[in-house]
């Protein structure tokens, strides 16, 4: 009688936990800002890769260090989420490219975010503002700390001319360590891919699902966008348990974001000629931000400042725009025009 007894729990414990799922989700970020909060997602989603009214084709290039490779079942998750929720016309590219040797990742300094400008020669092609392509750079590298992943804008010059690149880091060794019984790493490169990913398309920028205190995660513990806390690995236990499976996709409030974002580009682009022109300019503006910002870091304040006067140009022929961006209050910002010596 044991086993049935078992059976059964296993049976209904799923139901019970879909039930109270409301118990397990994280506390909520509280709302203060006066942006409506329609407004504070579409600010923070990627119009770039969600739509088609900018760029057509997404280009995802993967590189490795020696030892750390991808998981087939990674790029399995990004080529399918890239597939499902972009438009059915946008072209999608998704390659492996180059085994770099551990000896040049050896021989930079720093973290991995410090690191990954000396790999820049193995990319391909930067990325276009005015091409009509995006790019997303995927690297699988030696790990640090306790994260399993983690996405930025990188820096890289070439020829003279500075390019921010959309990254996306993957920690093959600190997702060994992660691995247990049936949950192998494949599972978790996946999780971890798709994770990243959904940080570089902007998801949970809706504040009603943001965890409190930390930005960018999901309050449903289902969704492969939450911090997995104590609570989460609770709710996620049976599935993980009896079939292996961690969440890897993302949760009925993130893809809801995912469609009303989507709906309203595309209502707004049908009903004002200039919008279109306006989300370049948007996107052209957050190029410089983040140009001016890499340079002031550096202490290379006359490159700086160009970027920056030439953002706040932008931001000052698109007022909307200005709005959106909000250079004027951008910390950032106000902390590099002050110390820059001189103007």
């Amino acid at each position: 009688m044991v086993l049935p007894v078992r059976i059964a729990a296993a049976l209904v414990l799923p139901l019970v936990l879909v039930g109270c799922r409301a118990a397990f989700r994280y506390p909520v970020e509280p709302y203060t800002s006066e942006r409506p909060k329609q407004e504070t997602l579409l600010k923070g989603m990627n119009p770039f890769i969600l739509t088609n009214l900018v760029s057509t084709r997404v280009v995802v290039e993967i590189d490795w260090i020696e030892g750390h490779e991808p998981h087939a079942k990674a790029i399995e998750g990004i080529k399918e989420t890239l597939r499902e929720v972009c438009p059915p016309d946008k072209e999608i590219v998704v390659y492996l490219d180059d085994e770099i040797p551990l000896s040049e990742w050896e021989a930079a300094s720093g973290d991995f975010l410090e690191r990954a400008p000396a790999l820049a020669a193995h990319l391909d092609h930067l990325p276009d503002v005015g091409s009509g392509e995006e790019l997303i750079w995927v690297l699988f590298v030696p790990g640090r700390d306790e994260l399993l992943g983690w996405a930025s804008q990188v820096g890289v010059e070439r020829d003279d001319r500075l390019s921010m690149v959309s990254t996306l880091f993957v920690f093959p060794d600190r997702i060994k360590k992660q691995a247990q019984l049936w949950i192998g790493p494949g599972r978790i490169q996946r999780a971890v891919a798709v994770h990243e990913l959904g940080h570089e398309l902007g998801l949970v920028s809706h504040p009603d699902h943001q965890e409190r205190g930390n930005p960018g995660h999901c309050t449903e513990p289902h969704c492969v966008m939450a911090h997995q806390r104590l609570r989460g690995q609770f709710y996620n236990a049976l599935p993980a348990l009896f079939a292996g499976k961690i969440p890897d996709a993302y949760g009925d409030k993130c893809r809801a974001d995912l469609e009303t974002a989507q709906r309203l580009w595309h209502e707004r682009a049908a009903t004002d000629p200039g919008f279109v022109d306006r989300l370049g300019a948007q996107r052209e503006i957050r190029e410089l931000r983040e140009q001016a910002c890499w340079y002031g870091e550096r202490q290379r304040w006359g490159e700086a400042i160009d970027r920056f006067k030439h953002a706040r140009g932008l931001a000052e022929q698109f007022r909307d725009v200005a709005e959106e961006t909000a250079l004027e209050d951008d910390e950032r910002f106000l902390k590099l025009y002050r110390f820059c010596p001189g103007d």
